[in-house]
């Protein structure tokens, strides 16, 4: 009897060591899941792997902490965008904003703006017989800041002759003025003056709109018009002194162009964004004496006046857009990217629009060197934009009737070679 109880015995341990040595074995192949989808799927990585792989000294739990995102983020495919209002940089419809200074403010300069840092601006337009039209849509259309000297483009207008001019808001004087529109063919819209500009060293490219809405007016021609600075890509001189900033010798960049409304500098190249008629708005690489080809050539049509040329042949010399919105969006600038996007996308190069219609953000990555986009991704805010910008690697918007909004920014995805974002 006490040698078959012995067996039995026996027998259990051995199946309870056998059952035992089955779960070291799952136990174990449980943990190889997990460390491959650490590794290997890191954008479907579980939390209790994270945890697991940091018990175990695989990874190190400082760098792959992952901050708790709010719940009232907007997120793209990558990343969530959480938007903090900046106190006291309230917006309606701004002409350029300027910031933040070393107290984290901002200087908002709207369109409708008459009184600057030099002073009242309008007996010196009264001087000269000038004034701001309220139609059509007047006042002050971009700001411009140069080693910190402040020029703004403004429409204006004299007896029967509406034009632009660049003013110094800084010593009240006029920096350049540009010759009469032609009324006598369509509506004038001076919110058709664009404005993007770049500063490169020692000199600034600046782009003026052509002022009309009418592809085949007059006015709206001039930017085929080698004579009219309209429909134009600026060159000036920087001139610095011991008074200041201020600019020289205009001439002729580039041409073709329509509404231009925001210039960025990647790599030492400049890419524009502008807006098409009904549609067609575009994304350009600006070369030296480029002909973008309105008002031959737009993928948008005529505000119900019929379509245009689409694209120019290749073997013109026209230069086609590097990219169309179709309908369009009305983008209203375009920035860098900051490092955390940009470094996501290391192997590409990477812009940030902003859209006023579209009232989105747009990340837009490729080639530019060689004219290629490959990926334009939206992400709908739901309000108009006007301004984006990057300053101490943080992005800022800048929407109408708002405030400046300071963007914290979360990567999605998590690795060892792709921290989580902070703020």
């Amino acid at each position: 009897m006490r040698g078959r109880l012995s067996l039995q015995l026996m027998r259990e341990i051995s199946m309870n060591k056998a059952f035992g040595a089955v779960l070291v074995v799952l136990a174990a192949m449980l943990v190889v899941l997990l460390l491959v989808a650490e590794f290997v799927l890191p954008n479907y990585v579980s939390r209790l792997g994270r945890q697991l792989a940091k018990d175990l000294s695989v990874i190190s739990g400082d760098a792959e902490a992952t901050p708790r995102i709010p719940a009232e983020a907007v997120r793209s495919n990558e990343f969530a965008f959480v938007f903090h209002p900046v106190p006291g940089a309230e917006t309606t419809k701004v002409a350029g904003v300027i910031g933040p200074d070393a107290t984290g403010g901002f200087l908002v300069v709207e369109q409708t703006d008459t009184s600057f840092a030099g002073g009242d601006l309008l007996p010196l337009l009264e001087s000269r017989g000038m004034k701001i039209p309220a139609d059509p849509h007047g006042g002050i259309r971009q700001l411009m800041e140069i080693d910190g000297a402040l020029i703004g483009l403004f429409g204006l207008a004299r007896d029967n002759c509406i034009f632009a001019a660049l003013i110094d808001l800084d010593r009240l004087e006029f920096v350049d003025e540009f010759p009469c529109m032609d009324t006598s063919q369509g509506y004038i819209g001076l919110n058709n003056m664009g404005g993007g500009y770049a500063v490169q060293d020692d000199f600034l490219l600046m782009a003026l709109g052509t002022g009309s809405d009418v592809a085949w007016s007059a006015q709206g021609t001039t930017s085929q018009d080698p004579q009219s600075p309209y429909g134009k890509v600026l060159r000036y001189d920087i001139v610095r002194s011991g008074q200041g900033v201020t600019l020289a010798n205009r001439r002729i960049y580039s041409s073709g162009v329509r509404n231009p409304q925001g210039f960025a500098m990647i790599d030492g190249l400049v890419l524009e964004v502008e807006h098409g008629p009904m549609g067609g708005d575009e994304i350009n690489l600006i070369q030296e004496d480029a002909n973008y080809g309105w008002p031959l050539y737009s993928a948008g049509s005529q505000y119900n006046q019929g379509d245009l040329n689409s694209f120019a042949p290749p073997d013109s010399s026209f230069s086609n857009p590097m990219a169309t919105f179709v309908p369009s969006i009305a983008p209203s600038d375009i920035s860098e990217c900051p490092s955390l996007i940009a470094n996501r996308y290391d192997t590409a190069d990477c812009v940030i629009v902003s859209a006023l219609r579209g009232q989105s953000i747009f990340i837009v990555l490729g080639d530019f060197a060689q004219e290629r986009i490959w990926s334009v991704e939206r992400i709908e805010l739901g309000i108009r934009l006007r301004e984006v910008f990057v300053h101490d690697d943080t992005l800022y918007l800048v929407p109408d009737d708002a405030q400046v909004l300071r963007t914290e920014i979360h990567a999605l995805a998590c690795n060892r070679d792709f921290p989580c974002g902070r703020e």
